[in-house]
């Protein structure tokens, strides 16, 4: 005998309500599985410092007087501040001479060529060119040299038998960085 149709129709409610729990059942465990529990994406942004490359005497611009010159050379070679009376002489030579550079010149040019001048030894100069290029950038140009500068020079010593440590000296203190602070 067949239940009657009310019943099998509370019947199949039940079986569905079943189905229905169970798929409820289901997705409630495996949403926060699927969903809720997602690795948060990082993103990572860097920012980078702007670095201005120039020139490494960019950074001198203040022009030093000419007997400021003078007066630091003569600390440069002497090591020693220059006497009063000698600075009013060369202050009297250098005011007199109309070419006011070459006075500068001939100034540098006697002071480095005085015996009491203190310039190492071409021996010392070529036994280590790279000090002796690293100790003369620091001297003068109170900076190291840039890689470039210092592959000249070392090159330049190595392969120039006439170049004494006089006449680097007198180059460095006669170009237009020296003459900046």
């Amino acid at each position: 005998m067949k239940p009657p149709l009310f019943l099998e129709n509370i019947y199949a409610f039940r079986i569905s309500l079943r189905r229905q729990g169970l798929i409820f059942a289901v997705v409630a465990t495996l949403a926060p599985i699927l969903f809720g529990c997602q690795k948060e994406k990082k993103v990572y942004q860097y920012e980078l410092e702007e670095v201005r490359v120039g020139a490494q005497t960019a950074v001198k611009n203040k022009p030093k007087s000419d007997l400021e010159v003078v007066s630091v050379a003569y600390t440069d070679i002497f090591a020693q501040t220059i006497p009063n009376e000698l600075l009013n002489r060369l202050s009297n030579f250098y005011a007199g001479f109309g070419d006011k550079s070459t006075a500068i010149e001939i100034i540098t040019r006697n002071g480095v060529n005085n015996e009491r001048a203190i310039i190492p030894g071409a021996e010392s100069m070529r036994s280590d060119p790279e000090k002796f290029v690293e100790e003369t950038y620091k001297k003068f140009y109170i900076r190291r040299p840039g890689e470039y500068e210092k592959q000249f020079w070392v090159e330049k010593i190595r392969n120039d038998s006439t170049l004494t440590p006089k006449i680097v000296y007198y180059t460095f203190m006669t170009s237009k960085e020296y003459k900046f602070y």
